[in-house]
């Protein structure tokens, strides 16, 4: 071989050279890959990838716009950041070696979905039944702004027992983040009830005569009323019970005294048990009063004669004390006997109603009063006296 300059020289004869090999291969590509493999928004996305030459070496290697590096056969894993927006995207490596040969793109397609927000919701404290949901309960937050929908809503009032709460989130960034949903248990417990004995009628009451207990059972605002029976017990064993909406019930009673009685209310499911307690006091009886004549029309000066019956009610005994009221002036009005000793058997005592001439004329009423012992029982009767002119 010879070599000739630009005046026309020639250089003598060299040796042999060759033979030579020509470097005419492309580096080869290792696909590239995504990590994570399916990323969402918010996540780092990386591209994973490396190229290789057994000729004169790889110079480049990367996607568009990535600078040369020294030869070299191997470049090892290279990574790079990818697009990591919602939606889809390809990211491609471009590789050529160190004479000019440029390969093939390789690419991957990937798909970065939206993000799922974060809900952070604890289950709430346990309530009592009657308590309206608000947000003590309904207080669920999240890792962006949006807004929440609550079932059930604020303001329900929920039945004992373990109750679901439901959120659904709706992000402001629809874009890039997915609606979100959670739930948590909410434990409702039982409420108070309230049992009131309201009346005990007649007290004091009589052997052998039903003696009627009123009884109120309440709940809470807001919720439904209590449901059931009520009993009430005596502490001298009688009893009678009957559902809340009856009212209450009677009794009667075989002997006499004062005993307690207490009304108990066994609860429902949504109110726990409560009860009461009263009090009442039984005679031994009763008795009646009644009166003859009805009526009697005298004149001045003269008398009326009346005849009282005190008659004892379930073997009643003891005194019953008699008066008079209701006599015109200037007169007066005796009983004898005034008080009758009942002895199981009726009793009778003489009304004199007696009138001088200047007694004041027209119609009057006269009651006659039996008052048993202390004042324990009373009763009158009562009958009608005409005075007219003297004759």
């Amino acid at each position: 071989m010879t070599v000739n300059d630009i005046a026309g020289n020639t250089s003598a004869a060299q040796g042999s050279f060759g033979p030579f090999e020509v470097d005419k291969a492309a580096p080869s590509i290792t696909a590239p890959t995504v990590s994570p493999a399916s990323p969402v928004f918010g996540q780092s996305v990386t591209a994973s990838y490396s190229c290789a030459d057994g000729g004169s070496g790889v110079v480049l290697c990367g996607p568009s716009g990535s600078s040369q590096i020294p030869p070299t056969a191997n470049t090892g894993t290279l990574t790079n950041p990818a697009d990591g927006t919602v939606g889809t995207h390809t990211f491609t490596v471009n590789a050529q070696d160190l004479v000019g040969n440029a390969s093939a793109p390789g690419s991957v397609t990937y798909t970065v979905g939206k993000a799922t927000p974060a809900i952070t919701w604890a289950n709430p404290t346990a309530i009592t039944y009657g308590t309206a949901l608000s947000v003590l309960q309904l207080n669920a937050t999240a890792n962006v702004s949006g807004s929440f929908a609550y079932a059930p809503a604020a303001g329900t009032i929920l039945s004992p027992g373990t109750q679901t709460l439901s959120t659904t989130f709706t992000p402001s960034d629809a874009a890039d983040y997915t609606t979100a949903s959670k739930s948590v248990a909410l434990v409702v417990t039982q409420a108070s009830s309230t049992t009131t004995i309201t009346s005990i009628s007649p007290n004091p009451g009589t052997v052998g005569s039903p003696v009627s207990i009123s009884v109120s059972v309440g709940g809470v605002a807001g919720g439904v009323s209590p449901s059931g029976t009520v009993t009430v017990n005596a502490s001298t064993g009688e009893s009678c019970s009957a559902v809340i909406s009856a009212g209450g019930c009677s009794i009667t009673f075989a002997t006499s005294g004062t005993r307690t009685l207490t009304a108990s209310y066994g609860g429902d499911t949504n109110y726990l048990a409560s009860s009461a307690t009263g009090s009442v006091t039984v005679n031994g009886g009763d008795f009646t009063i009644t009166a003859t004549p009805s009526s009697l029309t005298i004149s001045s000066g003269h008398q009326a004669v009346y005849t009282i019956t005190v008659t004892p009610i379930a073997g009643l005994t003891g005194s019953v004390s008699l008066s008079c009221s209701g006599a015109p002036q200037n007169s007066t009005c005796s009983v004898s006997p005034s008080v009758d000793n009942l002895q199981g058997i009726p009793a009778k005592s003489t009304v004199t109603l007696s009138s001088n001439k200047n007694v004041n004329h027209g119609t009057f009423t006269l009651t006659f009063t039996g008052t048993y012992g202390t004042g324990s029982i009373v009763h009158s009767t009562s009958v009608t006296l005409k005075v007219k002119g003297g004759e």
